[in-house]
């Protein structure tokens, strides 16, 4: 708790007199995010006027046009936002340290050397976490399965018992799966910090590195946020907050002497 509010506290100082700037960067990131959301609505309400056939895809109902104009917005969004994503936290991290860091720095991962490797970490958090979920999903699956299986008055109650407990694992699994998922958030502020190491590197280490549980405290303290974030205006200003001080928390090489978090407090063990 007491680390938890030495990061609120130092957030709030290091955003002082930059909010301004630090919001227009998030608004930036988030008008990109919604002008591909309006692109890709306009194109598929244009599609559904050219296209009334529907075709069977492995036993599901699609609109060919429709389906391609999805998949196309997706592929876009993932080769245009990724890069730019890991360039916001970049520039959060060195925000930490540096009293007006270069907004040039949002591009860096659309250079040709880092931007294979923003892709390729990417879709290893993406792989890793999907698989880590798909494991977890098999015991209450079967569980919900074998509750089916069963009839006649007299299985009620194991069926009730068996149901319930695939609620159970299934709410357990997501939280393991949120947790697997948090073991690789150190990873875009280790690239940030070195851009020689590999996405695969980072990984290994923000794996190593990372208390899950520590981190799910910190996000779960931002829950307080949740009605104010629910308005449009107020979320600008709680996005850089969010931002700034996720990429604090990771601040511990930093030389600014008000961003130097104890290792301990951080949950984080970096190597020298």
């Amino acid at each position: 708790m007491k680390q938890t509010a030495f990061l609120q506290q130092e957030t709030l100082q290091g955003l002082r007199g930059r909010w301004g700037m630090a919001g227009a960067v998030c608004l930036f990131q988030a008008g990109l995010w919604l002008l591909l959301l309006l692109m890709e609505q306009a194109f598929l309400t244009g599609a559904a006027f050219f296209e009334q056939k529907r075709v069977e895809f492995f036993g599901i109902s699609v609109l060919p046009m429709r389906a391609a104009v999805g998949l196309f917005f997706a592929l876009l969004s993932f080769l245009l936002l990724t890069p730019l994503n890991l360039g916001v936290q970049k520039w959060f991290y060195r925000m930490c340290a540096e009293p007006a860091p270069d907004l040039r720095v949002i591009f860096d991962y659309l250079r040709p050397r880092q931007y294979g490797k923003a892709l390729w970490l990417r879709v290893q958090i993406w792989l890793r976490t999907l698989l880590a979920g798909v494991l977890l999903a098999v015991p209450p699956l079967a569980l919900w399965q074998a509750q089916r299986l069963m009839g006649g008055p007299a299985a009620a109650l194991p069926r009730a018992a068996l149901l319930l407990l695939a609620v159970v694992l299934a709410a357990v699994g997501l939280l393991l799966t949120l947790a697997f998922r948090l073991r690789y958030a150190a990873a875009p502020y280790l690239l940030a910090a070195d851009a020689g190491l590999s996405a695969r590197a980072a990984l290994r280490l923000s794996a190593r590195s990372v208390s899950a549980g520590r981190l799910l405290a910190m996000l779960l303290g931002w829950l307080r946020f949740l009605p104010a974030a629910l308005l449009i205006v107020p979320i600008f200003f709680l996005l850089p907050y969010f931002q700034f001080q996720f990429a604090a928390a990771w601040g511990v090489r930093l030389e600014r002497p008000t961003m130097a978090y104890q290792l301990e407090g951080m949950g984080l063990d970096l190597p020298a």
